[in-house]
């Protein structure tokens, strides 16, 4: 399929907010449209509205399935009722967030569909240095991490699930500042805040970036090439408009982002870096059973099904170097991320599962909130990115290999654990063996992996790590994105 016209990609970004005709919110404001569509309905209309979405109102008031169920409403001509509901919505469930932001000295909104924990950790330290910090998100976050949140921002809003209330939302803040996490596949809300911006300045924070993790023919062979097209397009949008934009890859490579588009902004490379009330390290380790080396991976369990093929996927063959690992006497804790937990009974982890029961040094445990995250797997002995990774099998770019940095790395870092990391991502690499802070271990090594831990300087590691944390750690690194505000704003106003 040929690139989508501008055209199209117009209509991909309208029909976003078009296919959404359920009135969101709570059963209240539901109820009122539904009381206003009575009104205002034909006979034929009424009649659907009594037989088919009033008994399961009255039956239920969750708001997932007052949602599901009023959705039947799109087809009976609700769209004009829904503006009207809408706004209620902006003076009612939203008036007190909207005031507030409005109110409120140097004042970021951070975006996002669901909130990663990395604009947790920027805005708790530009909260520190005088900012006010909002949230404004699209789906709210699992219920046993959602007092994090609400403890580090100012105030935090969801919109239901709903894209088309963002926007509206977004036109009625007026920060000083928009901050948005752009994910793939979601890059749009970073359209959706540029054109409700007034007088704004915004910032996008790219985390996955689609133009650099594969050629688009590659993409196109698992994606539709309507949702790759969409999100290069998107890119470019934000490329041109934003004010700046944050990334987690080295200057080399946002260089060749850059040129793709052709655009010239301000950048800022930006790390999850160690937060020092959430740094615990455990110099006393539990007792061991034996000689056991003890690895902790915390983060997405990618499974092995055709939704992650291996040219697409290189952790998809993470299971292959757990299995290796446990096969010479390593036990391997595993804390899968609060927004992707792993189910028993899900089949796409039968394999994992399967492990599990085969083998006693393999241990699935619960997720955890970030802030609880570096005290829990202090007790372990490496943090571990490893997987087994075939160069010949993946078809990702070598940007991709090249320059990106997982996330969970400066989380190892913050328990004070050496990190073990596939050498075929060099930047990750560089990081650790450049600090001291960890190794960088070929796929083809895993196999004798314990033999070369036994020859590790592990004391000199701790040390380095603490040095590097002190060194690197979110208190300090907030205000290189302090700087790119204040440099952008200068920007903006000559």
């Amino acid at each position: 399929m040929p690139p989508l016209s501008d055209a199209y990609v117009e209509a991909c970004y309208q029909i976003v907010f078009a296919k959404e005709t359920a009135p969101y919110g709570g059963y209240e404001a539901v109820e009122a449209f539904i009381r206003e569509l009575i009104d205002q309905a034909t006979p034929e209309e009424r009649e659907i509205i009594f037989k088919s979405i009033l008994p399961v109102l009255n039956a239920s008031r969750d708001p997932d399935v007052i949602n599901n169920i009023i959705k039947k409403l799109g087809a009976i001509g609700a769209r004009r009722l829904l503006e009207r509901h809408d706004q209620r919505l902006m003076d009612t469930t939203f008036a007190p967030f909207i005031e507030a932001v409005r109110g409120a000295d140097k004042c970021v909104v951070f975006v996002a569909h669901t909130p990663l924990f990395v604009i947790l950790r920027e805005a708790m330290y530009l909260k520190r240095n005088g900012y006010s910090v909002y949230l404004a998100s699209v789906w709210a976050v699992p219920e046993f991490i959602q007092e994090v949140f609400d403890n580090h921002f100012d105030g935090v809003v969801y919109t239901f699930g709903s894209f088309r209330i963002m926007r509206r939302m977004l036109a009625a803040l007026e920060p000083d500042i928009f901050h948005v996490q752009c994910w793939m596949w979601f890059y749009f809300l970073g359209r959706m805040a540029i054109e409700a911006k007034g007088q704004a300045m915004v910032v996008c924070e790219f985390f996955d970036i689609t133009s650099l993790y594969a050629e688009r023919e590659v993409l196109c062979r698992h994606w539709k090439p309507a949702s790759v097209d969409f999100d290069f397009a998107m890119e470019r949008f934000i490329l041109h408009h934003a004010d700046a934009v944050v990334h987690r890859f080295p200057a080399d490579v946002i260089g060749e982002w850059k040129d793709f588009h052709g655009a010239r902004i301000a950048d800022l490379e930006m790390h999850p870096f160690a937060c020092p009330e959430f740094v615990s390290y455990k110099d006393d380790k539990p007792p061991r059973r034996g000689n056991e080396i003890r690895l902790v991976y915390a983060g997405t369990v990618v499974p092995e099904n055709k939704s992650y093929p291996i040219e697409l996927f290189p952790e998809a063959r993470r299971l292959q170097a757990i299995r290796s690992m446990l096969e010479q006497g390593m036990e391997v804790y595993v804390f899968p991320t609060p927004y992707s937990p792993v189910n028993e009974t899900d089949e796409e982890y039968a394999a994992y599962f399967e492990m599990l029961k085969r083998n006693p040094g393999l241990h699935f445990l619960d997720s955890v909130p970030p802030d609880k995250l570096a005290e829990t797997i202090s007790v372990y002995d490496y943090g571990i990115l490893l997987s087994d990774i075939d160069l010949d099998l993946i078809k990702v770019k070598d940007a991709l290999m090249r320059g990106a940095v997982g996330t969970k790395l400066f989380a190892y870092l913050e328990a004070g654990l050496p990190v073990l990391v596939n050498a075929e991502y060099r930047e990750m690499a560089r990081i650790v063996t450049e600090h001291g802070v960890g190794m960088a271990v070929k796929s083809s090594e895993i196999p004798r992996l314990r033999e070369i831990l036994e020859g590790y300087d592990y004391e000199k590691a701790v040390v380095n790590i603490r040095r590097y944390n002190e060194e690197h750690g979110m208190d300090k690194a907030i205000h290189s994105l302090i700087a790119l505000y204040d440099g952008a704003l200068k920007e903006k106003v000559s």
